[in-house]
């Protein structure tokens, strides 16, 4: 795990508050750069509460733009955490988001009224500048915390949380396999090596959203659901009335508008339009198609139901939508 990787060492140290200044002062043969790294994280740790209990393996921020923060996802700090009984973190008002793994042992979270058992393969996303509390459940907790920020993190760690649960479970070895790559990244010389760290971040992020989508709609969705949802796309200018769709299921319209709202939080219809509508913005964007022939290509028959769907959809009229540019 993580073989090859340069990291910083802690061995057998107890950091706790403003201790952890008086470690980084102390330690010998680190480059300026590392110290004053360590330095800035001791600052943002003195207001919190923590123990570090056994040997941390540690990286610490490349130097990202100002710049590139707003734009990016940039790296904070990482670490893998081999920690004995005493370890805990007590922290909020801290400007990240964690995402931290258990690889052995057990430990606990508790965060926003609920309390989280962690084993092997679990892990969870959370906000750090909301109070939350971590600790070892045990003698001994292996785990990695991958702290950054910038770009959408904020957004995307409230749509994960949005259902009140920032916990997620491993059954396969993906999530391991983009943090390592992530890892080396981080730790190497690479050519737009922000831009390469942010996409990461990104995988990541949309491997735990689509992994809680699968598991809260019970399963992948059946092969029939994607065939309909490619149809859809390809022939939305068509008179696809329910009916049809169904037929083309080879279920019913009960059914079909159960399952398929189940895993893609629409109906067949309520897709069908907004497919539709996505399609009609590019047009109106791009081209100097009139609005009645955009809605005749985009299977709207009727001038007055685009302009309303198009309008509930969006809040403009199309005409409003072509003269802002807006998308």
């Amino acid at each position: 795990m993580f073989d090859g990787i340069h990291f910083f060492e802690y061995d057998g140290i107890f950091l706790t508050n403003n201790n952890l200044s008086k470690e980084v002062a102390s330690q010998k043969n680190i480059t300026e750069d590392m110290r004053n790294a360590l330095f800035a994280e001791a600052r943002e740790q003195i207001k919190n509460h923590f123990v570090i209990d056994g040997r941390m393996q540690l990286l610490f921020p490349f130097p990202v733009s100002e710049k590139d923060k707003k734009h990016y996802f940039y790296p904070q700090i990482f670490c893998v955490c081999h920690s004995g009984a005493s370890y805990y973190t007590r922290r909020k008002d801290y400007d990240s988001y964690e995402i931290l793994f258990t690889y052995e042992g057990s430990g606990i979270l508790e965060y926003e009224g609920k309390k989280y058992y962690l084993r092997k393969g679990d892990g969870f996303f959370l906000d750090c500048r909301k109070p939350h509390y971590y600790y070892t459940d045990g003698a001994r907790w292996l785990h990695s915390d991958l702290h950054f920020n910038g770009s959408i993190a904020s957004e995307l760690c409230q749509e994960y949380a949005a259902d009140n649960d920032v916990a997620f479970h491993e059954q396969d070895e993906k999530y391991q396999t983009l943090l390592e790559t992530l890892v080396r990244i981080w730790d190497t010389f690479q050519s737009y090596k922000q831009l390469q760290f942010s996409n990461y971040i990104g995988e990541i992020i949309a491997h735990l959203l689509i992994d809680k989508d699968i598991k809260k709609s019970g399963g992948t969705m059946p092969d029939t659901f994607t065939y309909l949802i490619k149809y859809i796309e390809h022939n939305f200018s068509l008179d696809l009335t329910l009916d049809y769709l169904a037929d083309f299921a080879s279920m019913s319209k009960y059914h079909l508008c159960r399952e398929f709202k189940k895993y893609t939080g629409m109906t067949p219809i309520q897709f069908v339009i907004y497919t539709r509508i996505e399609n009609a913005k590019f047009l109106l964007k791009h081209t100097d198609l009139s609005i009645g022939r955009i809605a005749a290509q985009t299977g709207f028959s009727d001038l007055n139901n685009f302009n309303n769907h198009f309008k509930k959809l969006t809040g403009y009229t199309p005409r409003q939508f072509r003269r802002t540019g807006t998308i």
